[in-house]
């Protein structure tokens, strides 16, 4: 269940497929569900420091402003690597944000949610907003459950937007910026990779994920499962550990 741990990610998104689509999939056609998204300036540190950051505080700040709607949500950490475009003295950055499929909202109220988020809320680069959202087909269900879970494999960098100058003096540049940013995201290098697995040492998936309203006994469900595997697969790793040191015992009698 280890966060940093691409093979628990994947036993893990296996299970969470199973679960929340078969969720889904049995409410009625006519109830919306929405992929969201929530970042939080609030949530944005420099990397050196990001680590320590209270996650329940993000998952509680979601429930607050989710208040009445199910959803099942993960927090996910983006690196953003060149943060001093827009932050004095910061270089690397990790912004902690959430992605959450929601339900039992109607598409009106899941509108005046996200407006309301975005007058009140800012996030590291601006002009970026801190809502989003779209509705979600049932049939696109898993794949939204897959990339909420995916492992850290994209850094971010922050853009200055320019534009062309009309006709600039002799000696101007001849583009200006337009007062906007834009992020693009790249492959993670093998030291920022390195790093994303430090940031998320000790964290686990089944406390990343969280939940309300209905979601509570998915992600419930979900976990249980997911830790009886992490059991089965623990006491495996000993019983193969026992048959080793055993072998090797029996090959120590031998050589006597």
């Amino acid at each position: 269940m280890s966060a940093c741990n691409y093979a628990a990610r994947i036993a893990y998104a296996q299970l969470a497929t199973d679960h929340v689509t078969s969720f889904t999939a049995a409410l009625p056609r006519s109830a919306p569900i929405f992929w969201v998204t929530l970042i939080r300036d609030t949530y944005t540190l420099p990397y050196d420091t990001a680590a320590d950051l209270d996650l329940f505080k993000l998952q509680q700040w979601a429930r607050a402003e989710l208040r009445g709607a199910s959803f099942v949500g993960m927090v996910e950490a983006a690196l953003y690597t060149n943060a001093d475009a827009v932050r004095t003295n910061w270089k690397r950055a990790i912004s902690w944000h959430l992605h959450l499929l929601v339900w039992g909202i109607s598409k009106q109220r899941m509108t005046e949610i996200r407006d309301s988020l975005n007058r009140r809320c800012r996030t590291l680069i601006p002009g970026v907003a801190a809502a989003h959202f779209r509705p979600v087909r049932p049939e696109k269900v898993e794949g939204q459950v897959l990339y909420m879970l995916k492992a850290p494999v994209n850094e971010y960098r922050i853009i200055a937007e320019t534009r062309g100058v009309a006709d600039p003096a002799p000696g101007e540049p001849l583009r200006e910026f337009t007062g906007k940013f834009a992020s693009k995201k790249y492959q993670l290098g093998p030291g920022d990779l390195v790093r994303m697995a430090n940031m998320l040492a000790g964290k686990r998936l089944d406390r990343l994920a969280f939940a309300a309203g209905d979601g509570r006994a998915v992600l419930s469900a979900l976990n249980c499962a997911a830790r009886a595997t992490e059991r089965a697969f623990a006491a495996q790793e000993r019983d193969r550990a026992a048959s080793q040191r055993s072998m090797a015992r029996a090959q120590q009698r031998r050589r006597r």
